[in-house]
């Protein structure tokens, strides 16, 4: 269990940084929460329609105040998604979501940055892999408490 949330964090993103960025216990709590259905299905779909409903709520909201749990769902998501491409490549498979926009970076950096957001005083990628540690190691271990993240099986 241990090596899923170190394999995470170190995937995430492989950028130096050295922003201080202060997550609550209950923003990451929540995106768990939120993204643990998906996991336990071992569904990337789900979880990927989950982010996207998180953002679509936060649209609707002028106060945009669960933007930090988008953000958070969305980081980790997005780890995911390139340890999964990462298995498909060593494996010589096609990888099934490498055409989905959702995971292009460019979008991925439009959702993020959208609204202020505990992303908000990073500038470009210099703080990305300490967000990423941090988000990835705590959501990781969450999900492996409750037994819904199994890497192999996710689909």
């Amino acid at each position: 269990m241990k090596k899923i949330a170190i394999v995470l964090s170190l995937a995430l993103f492989p950028f130096t940084a050295h922003a201080q960025v202060q997550i609550s216990d209950e923003v990451i709590q929540n995106a768990a929460n939120d993204l643990k259905p998906a996991f336990c299905a071992n569904d990337l779909k789900q979880a990927t329609q989950i982010v996207e409903g998180c953002y679509a709520k936060v649209d609707e909201d002028r106060e945009h105040e669960n933007i930090n749990q988008c953000v958070v769902e969305d980081i980790f998501l997005m780890s995911v998604f390139v340890i999964k491409e990462k298995q498909y490549l060593d494996k010589a498979q096609r990888d099934p979501y490498a055409d989905l926009e959702f995971i292009k970076m460019k979008n991925y950096v439009g959702r993020i940055t959208k609204y202020p957001s505990l992303m908000t005083n990073i500038t470009g990628f210099s703080g990305m892999k300490q967000v990423g540690e941090m988000v990835g190691g705590k959501v990781a271990k969450i999900l492996l408490y409750e037994n819904c993240l199994n890497l192999n099986k996710l689909k």
